[in-house]
């Protein structure tokens, strides 16, 4: 039966002709009244066409000695039905709205109306639009359990939404009212598409506050915290909640069915694997990097040999996404090789030359996706692109909309041509996403249930085969599977552990053993399912610190549950006291203290005459793994001319001495384990009053996992060195290498690491010397800075991090000065210098300026800044490169900055003199 205005103007007519042949009908009936008596007194017109429009009032009114013809009887029988209808239609709304929120069983409520309920009404409701017309209206009873209910505030966007088993309901879908009248209680699942992240958010609030009486609820969220919080709250009401994004979706399913990650090595080792080519714009194109992302996770687990594969991206806004993906995955982009292309995607009959060369450095392609917002935006590529690669490489159109006569058309050609198109494939994202099967296979439980099938071993399976043989297993197989998936959901949350879901989905191996001691057999399901336990959550890490017991490994998870834990109380609480000696007891303890815990403070044991001074520095690393680039390195952060601190190893006496002079054991040759020494030292210091932080803590190669690990929880400042042949920290670490200060591998970086510098004199002379440098900084960067540039701006206006930033550059004077043999001279400074003494060669104001760029690496490393282009609001610089690979322009500044000491010195009546 065909909907639509057209339609509906058409059954309109046909009431009103049918409404008019009754009541004509009718007065023609009462024209021709068959006489019973004599008088021969017949109704005239006025009274016929009155007593007419009373039949449709149930009124037949017959004059009296009168008897009426049977069509009269047929009209009087035909008005009053016709009168119900007229009202059922005025009324349709409110009546049908009071049907449904008093009787309806609704199997779908859609909270939501236009483009996304379309297809999911379409695909819910398949097959009831057939059938003779009686057979239509029958099904479209609304105490039927397989209705649809869809609720929007807008009733034009409900016009929309037409079919048999459909009815609307006018609201917000936040209030009571609104809830009500869609009979959400009664619904068997329920659907929040309105288009709206922040709204949809609201309808589900509104759904979770009703409690258990609703069951399951998908929810359409583009924000992963949003979507946490969402299925969190439902774990707490109790009500299944089933967040989900449409693009990934899409994705997910595309990927199934083209199978794009390469499933075979390159012919020859060091041969780049195939490419997959992406054109496009949008949320899809994101949705398709993760899921390549997560698939090359999967196939690291079976094969960590497994080339990275190569995804260029093509459009107009490559960069910025590719970008935005690199904040979003961190190290992880590692697993990728991700280029971005900005080009236009206008590009149709034939691609530009940029383009061409391009795609020849991607050969071989495996696949190419164009994902775009409709068809219309990228189908002239597509075409383009299936003409350029031919039918050997597959090309999938990929929109976020619905098709229009246009994608249908490339459709169309692609199925019946055998030339170049046969290649091209459209896949819109609403016949992908949303459909109930797509929503309930997206669910945590089905999705594990179909991990768990894929992750058993079984031989060798083609990676293709995978979905195929998954839609084989009969339903009883699936239920079973499906069973695991739930016992395996509970087992974990009844610990502390639960599952959830994440974009980023690694499993490394500091996770695996924690996994094993939750129950988690096979922890490539978790990553085929995109599923994890949060291990930065204190209660899930306590869960599986308590399921390893008293093993090394449990020591590193009680590390990170000290370092999560920010509150003394709560970590007492949590920690399970057994032997008072014991290595887990005296991290909690001592970190306890670092919290503010004064019982934990005197509880410490004494340090036994250990002294660490006031800015101890750690080495953690086995000597024998240095080369001479390592000990070159050591030598001059070690320089003990430079205000040296105490330097401590936390190995015997004789690996101490492997590092160099200067550097001692903690507690000598005996038997105890190198993380009990740095427990000793570290409660040394904490007992002497001194700020954890003050501790500073150099990861090395052949560095002790447990050890890094209690140096971070305890708070002390760790840096990581990225030796050759060092530890990846981001890899073998519980949480990855957050905290971890990442090192270059540059003398004077780790040397101002290892030395922060300290002013000797008051604040406001610090003060005073860094307004003067900052002013001749702007001086000199004038016609090199744009004018809104942050550092650009005057003293009293600049940020406090960047005042910070230039107090820093004055801490540190004093450690220069020791490196050439002078220190200040508080004195009046006589005649003001025109530069450094003669004592100070060339050389070594040339060490001086490598000196003050390593301060400046190692303060904005400290500082949370990444190594990117110039961004100071994104704390990015591309300067945080050792001293040998910085350009001689900004050589020429750290010169500059050295050059001017002395004046700056002399002018803030601050004069030098020999050691």
């Amino acid at each position: 039966m065909a909907h639509g205005p057209g339609a509906g103007r058409r059954r309109a007519a046909l009431w009103v002709a049918l409404t008019g042949a009754v009541y004509a009908t009718g007065v023609s009936g009462y024209l021709n009244l068959r006489q019973l008596t004599d008088d021969p007194r017949t109704l005239s017109w006025p009274e016929a066409l009155y007593r007419g429009a009373r039949l449709f009032t149930l009124n037949v009114d017959l004059p009296e000695g009168t008897q009426a013809p049977w069509w009269l009887w047929v009209a009087a029988l035909l008005a009053p039905l016709l009168l119900a209808r007229g009202v059922l239609v005025l009324f349709r709304d409110r009546i049908g709205g009071a049907l449904v929120r008093f009787a309806a069983r609704p199997a779908l409520v859609v909270f939501g109306a236009g483009e996304r309920a379309a297809a999911l009404v379409a695909a819910s409701t398949a097959g009831a639009d057939t059938g003779p017309a009686w057979r239509r209206a029958w099904r479209r009873r609304w105490w039927r359990r397989d209705v649809v209910v869809v609720v929007d505030p807008d009733p034009q966007a409900l016009e929309s939404i037409d079919g048999p088993l459909v009815h609307t309901v006018v609201g917000d879908g936040t209030g009571p009212g609104s809830l009500r009248a869609a009979a959400v209680a009664r619904a068997a699942e329920v659907a929040v598409i309105t288009g709206d992240t922040v709204r949809n958010s609201a309808v589900a609030a509104a759904l979770l506050g009703l409690g258990p009486p609703v069951r399951d609820i998908h929810v359409e969220v583009d924000d992963p915290g949003l979507a946490g919080t969402l299925e969190q709250g439902g774990v707490r009401t109790g009500v299944a909640v089933n967040t989900f994004n449409a693009a990934t979706l899409t994705a997910t399913d595309v990927l199934d069915e083209l199978d794009l990650v390469p499933d075979r090595p390159p012919a020859r080792a060091g041969e780049p694997g195939e490419a997959v080519l992406l054109f496009g714009t949008g949320p899809l194109v994101d949705a398709f990097v993760l899921e390549l992302y997560r698939r090359q996770r999967v196939r690291l687990l079976d094969a960590p040999w497994a080339p990275p594969p190569r995804i260029a991206v093509f459009g107009p806004d490559s960069a910025v996404r590719c970008a935005g993906l690199a904040r979003l995955l961190g190290s992880e982009l590692q697993l990728l090789e991700l280029e971005p292309f900005e080009v236009q995607l206008a590009q149709a009959v034939e691609l530009d030359p940029d383009t061409t060369r391009h795609l020849h450095r991607y050969r071989p392609v495996r696949q190419v996706v164009v994902a775009v917002p409709t068809d219309l935006a990228g189908g002239g590529i597509a075409l383009t692109l299936a003409r350029h690669f031919g039918p050997p490489v597959p090309v999938a159109l990929v929109t976020e909309s619905a098709s229009n006569p246009f994608g249908e058309e490339i459709a169309r050609q692609a199925r019946q041509r055998r030339d170049t198109l046969s290649s091209l494939r459209l896949h819109p994202a609403p016949e992908r996403a949303y459909t109930l099967p797509a929503l309930r296979a997206n669910r945590d439980v089905a999705r594990l249930g179909r991990a768990l099938f894929e992750a058993e071993p079984r031989g060798p399976v083609p990676a293709r085969s995978s979905v195929a043989t998954w839609n084989a297993l009969d339903e009883a197989d699936r239920r079973s599977w499906t069973g695991k998936a739930e016992e395996l959901l509970e087992r974990t949350a009844s610990r502390g552990a639960p599952l959830r879901r994440s974009a980023l989905v690694p499993v490394d191996s500091p996770e695996l053993a924690l996994l094993h001691a939750l129950g988690v057999e096979r922890p490539a399901a978790l990553v085929r399912a995109g599923l994890r336990i949060d291990f930065t959550d204190p209660t899930a890490l306590r869960a599986a610190a308590d399921a390893l017991g008293e093993s090394d490994r449990a020591f590193e998870v009680w590390c990170e549950v000290a370092r999560l834990r920010t509150d003394a109380a709560l970590l007492g609480r949590d920690h399970r006291a057994v032997d008072p000696t014991d290595d887990v007891d005296r991290l909690v303890l001592l970190r306890r203290a670092v919290l503010g815990d004064t019982d934990a403070r005197r509880a410490l044991p004494p340090a036994g005459g250990l002294d660490v001074g006031d800015r101890p520095v750690v080495l953690l690393g086995d000597p024998d793994q240095l080369d001479e680039q390592a000990h070159h390195l050591l030598t001059t952060a070690l320089d003990q001319r430079l205000d040296p601190p105490r330097v401590f190893a936390t190995g015997t006496a004789q690996d101490a001495a492997g590092f160099g002079t200067g550097v001692a054991a903690v507690a000598g040759d005996d038997h105890r384990r190198g993380r009990t020494r740095l427990l000793d030292l570290l409660g040394a210091a904490v007992r002497a009053r001194h700020a954890a932080a003050s501790v500073r803590v150099l990861v090395l190669p052949g560095a002790a996992t447990d050890e890094v690990l209690l140096a971070r929880a305890i708070g002390a400042t760790v840096g990581w060195v990225q030796l050759p042949g060092g530890p990846d920290l981001a890899r073998t670490l519980l949480n990855g290498a957050v905290g971890v200060v990442p090192l270059p591998v540059d003398r004077t970086t780790v040397r101002a690491f290892l030395h922060p510098g300290r002013w000797p004199g008051p604040a406001d002379e610090r003060d005073g010397i860094a307004e003067e440098l900052h002013r001749r900084y702007t001086a000199r960067r004038r016609d090199r800075r744009a004018i809104n540039d942050p550092s650009m701006r005057p003293w009293s206006k600049l940020s406090p991090w960047l005042r910070e930033s230039n107090r820093a550059v004055v801490d540190d004077i004093t450690t220069k000065l020791a490196a050439v043999g002078l220190r200040i001279d508080p004195g009046a400074p006589g005649p003001l210098p025109t530069g450094w003494p003669s004592t100070v060669t060339a050389d070594q104001r040339e060490f001086l300026a490598e000196m003050e760029h390593g301060r400046y690496t190692a303060e904005r490393l400290q500082s949370g800044w990444t190594l990117a282009a110039r961004a100071p609001a994104r704390f990015a610089s591309p300067w945080l490169v050792p001293w040998s690979e910085l350009d001689e322009d900004e050589k020429d500044y750290d010169r500059f900055t050295v050059s001017v000491l002395p004046e700056v010195l002399a002018a803030c009546g601050i004069g030098l003199r020999t050691l």
